[in-house]
């Protein structure tokens, strides 16, 4: 998990609801009955792709690699950061910035390959939040302080005593260590030992640099705070 810095709330967004007018009553899904006349496509749709395009195409929470296209199939879907059950209010389930882009956490994947405790305990990010409230959100500045990225695909508290109970609840509710996160994080360390652990400090520095590049090209490298801690730990 990493700071992400809130955009302006769409155009479209705004446009439908001054239209609507939505209240504590409407689905959220009624999102998808408003169509931009210029794009053609649905206000949730556009949503959802200003929120991938936020952060970089990656989950807001594990930041694995989001996208909607058919061929790199990635899919996500549009979390409340504040759950619309316990603030059902439209400024809470209509606000752009109570919005994040998570991945299906599992919820894709088929069920009927795994037994309901399996899929339970394989859930992570959004979907295994669910209506759950975190105390420390990725809109909140400084949130990657709380987390530290360890070689062996783990993500554990800070040492900081500080931030340890926060970090701590953070990893449970979202499960950040899911069996299915840390085997995708090994085969990224894995990539980085076998590349960056025999070369220079130069190399390691540069390939830091290209990281940052990703984040400033608005394309960012999944398990970005993975590799940025493995990399760091090279050059320390």
């Amino acid at each position: 998990m990493r700071y992400i810095k809130k955009n302006p709330e769409p155009p479209e967004l705004v446009e439908w609801k001054e239209l609507t007018i939505p209240t504590e009553d409407t689905p959220f899904d009624s999102l998808g009955d408003g169509i931009d006349a210029n794009s053609g496509k649905s206000v949730k749709q556009i949503v959802k792709e200003c929120l991938s395009i936020e952060q970089g195409h990656i989950c807001c929470y594990c930041e694995q690699q989001i996208t909607s296209s058919p061929i790199d199939k990635h899919p996500y879907h549009i979390e409340h950061y504040k759950p619309k059950s316990k603030f059902p209010k439209p400024e809470y389930k209509f606000n752009y910035g109570n919005f994040g882009a998570s991945c299906m956490g599992g919820q894709d994947k088929d069920e009927k390959k795994i037994t309901r405790l399996e899929k339970k305990n394989l859930l992570h990010c959004g979907h295994k939040k669910d209506e759950e409230i975190l105390p420390l959100l990725p809109i909140d500045d400084g949130c990657e302080d709380y987390l530290d990225f360890m070689d062996d695909g783990i993500i554990e508290p800070s040492r900081n005593p500080d931030l340890t109970e926060k970090a701590e609840q953070v990893i449970d509710i979202l499960n950040l260590n899911s069996s299915r996160l840390i085997v995708k994080r090994k085969k990224v360390i894995k990539y980085l030992k076998e590349k960056f652990e025999t070369v220079s400090k130069d190399e390691v520095v540069e390939k830091l640099r290209s990281l940052q590049t990703s984040v400033n090209d608005g394309v960012i490298e999944p398990f970005i705070s993975t590799q940025v801690h493995f990399l760091q730990s090279l050059i320390q």
